[in-house]
């Protein structure tokens, strides 16, 4: 059993300090408090984007990995996806950073593979349907604008297959943008305005990359700097 003294001492020796103290408070004047100090507080950039990945490392919101016919990575600052197989689709989307409305962009480069593909953006991914909005352009200058999904056997064509000069054909770099506004899009190639469609199955979700092989596989294409952004 613990000694009630050796419990008790340091009780009596607070209390004498605490009168001692109490004592010698009472010569001495007290001085006015200082006020707080207001910190402002930061301010908001409303042109911030509401997302941006121009690095791809470690912190990206893009999981690297894959199969025999679909290999994701990242490499030199760019997320990289590769189709072996002919006849497949793969996209890869940015998890749990839904967005309505906005503004999507990012760099696309053919790196290798033919021509004849599918590569570009997806958006509105819908995590419990697995449906999601695709634009995308071929090497061959093509472009689609498409509502696609995992349990879709085809992809259901809001604008159908079409050319546009815009689009720098073969191994090169491509910069596409889409702007979401309710039910209203619009897509762009290059800065250059292709179309707009109205369609509002699908109001909000992830956004992410898609590529597609044809008749043959070893289609390879590179995304940066990806940037959502307020319409």
């Amino acid at each position: 059993m613990k000694n009630p003294r050796m419990i008790l001492l340091p009780a009596i020796i607070l209390m004498a300090g605490m009168l001692a103290c109490s004592a010698i408070s009472s010569l001495v004047s007290t001085s006015t408090p200082a006020l707080p100090t207001l910190i402002p507080s930061p301010t908001v950039d409303p042109d911030a984007p509401l997302l941006e990945e121009t690095e791809f490392g470690r912190s990206s919101c893009f999981e690297a990995g894959g199969t025999e016919d679909v290999e994701r990575f990242a490499e030199g600052g760019q997320f990289h996806m590769k189709i072996n197989s002919p006849d497949i689709i793969a996209w890869t989307v940015c998890d749990n950073h839904p967005f309505s409305d906005f503004v999507l962009e990012a760099d696309v480069t053919h790196v290798e593979g033919p021509d004849a593909n599918a590569f570009g953006l997806i958006f509105r991914f819908n995590q419990s349907t697995d449906e999601f909005y695709n634009f995308s352009i071929g090497a061959d200058g093509y472009y689609v604008l498409s509502l696609d999904g995992l349990n879709y056997t085809e992809p259901r064509f809001i604008v159908e297959w079409n050319t546009s000069p815009a689009i720098t054909l073969g191994k090169e770099t491509n910069h596409l943008k889409v702007v979401a506004i309710g039910d209203r899009i619009e897509y762009f190639v290059n800065d250059q305005l292709i179309g707009e469609a109205i369609d509002p199955s699908l109001v909000s979700g992830d956004v992410g990359f898609f590529v597609s092989s044809f008749d043959e596989g070893g289609v390879h294409v590179s995304f940066d700097n990806l940037k959502v952004s307020q319409p």
